[in-house]
């Protein structure tokens, strides 16, 4: 049988190849309300024909293995190591975005069923753009996050660095890659910042630094009866 290993918090959790798929596309879709479909869908197949209650299953063996609801994460924007001008000036335009309430705007604008849509970001007529541009690296694939809009990547952390951009004076350009990629991208140059629904984790801060987090998403399940 085709197993994986998963750590937590230092103790190894021993799961089934299905139970490894599960696992890690409910992580890569943190923050995103998954349907039973959905998950049937890509954790088997769309020719799947087997009991309605496969996933609720295999979310009990899930919790049962983890033992603890899922944690919560952080969300930060990475920078080059060494960089401390840029996380300062960063750090310091999230903290006016956050008391202004421009932050908590941008989040509602894609988040919740009464407040989506309602608040879209705008920049500034009169924003000052004389400090140059600000390459950001992202994977738009992240929904509610990052995504495409038909040729325009959206988003709630697409609005946050535009609007961190609106107040340090840069251009924001976005560049779609590799989910991947975006650190080797920040570590040679080819971008600025790294914003994806990047957690902060030991091992990048090895390969970057971070600025204060922006966003906090806890992973939740959904199974619709």
């Amino acid at each position: 049988m085709d197993t994986r290993q998963v750590f937590r918090q230092g103790k190894e959790i021993r799961l089934s190849g299905k139970e490894f798929s599960l696992l890690r596309y409910m992580v890569q879709n943190s923050g995103i309300v998954l349907s039973r479909e959905k998950l049937e869908q890509h954790i088997w197949n769309y020719d799947y024909t087997g009991g309605s209650n496969v996933i609720d299953v295999y979310i009990r063996y899930l919790r049962k293995k983890l033992d603890e609801p899922f944690a919560e994460e952080e969300y930060a924007i990475c920078v080059a190591k060494g960089n401390d001008e840029l996380v300062t000036a960063i750090n310091g335009a999230l903290a006016q975005l956050k008391e202004d309430g421009t932050l908590d705007s941008i989040v509602s604008n894609y988040i919740g069923d009464d407040t989506k849509g309602q608040s879209p970001y705008e920049s500034p007529a009169d924003v000052d753009r004389s400090n140059g541009t600000l390459v950001m690296a992202t994977n738009a694939y992240f929904e509610p996050y990052e995504y495409y809009d038909g040729d325009k990547i959206v988003g709630i952390d697409a609005d946050m660095a535009q609007a961190v951009c609106d107040v340090l004076g840069y251009e924001l350009v976005i560049e779609d890659m590799e989910f991947d990629a975006i650190i080797n991208a920040i570590q040679s140059g080819k971008a600025d910042i790294g914003v994806a629904g990047i957690t902060v984790t030991e091992d990048r801060q090895q390969s970057v630094d971070f600025t204060d987090s922006y966003a906090t998403s806890k992973q939740v399940i959904i199974v619709k009866e």
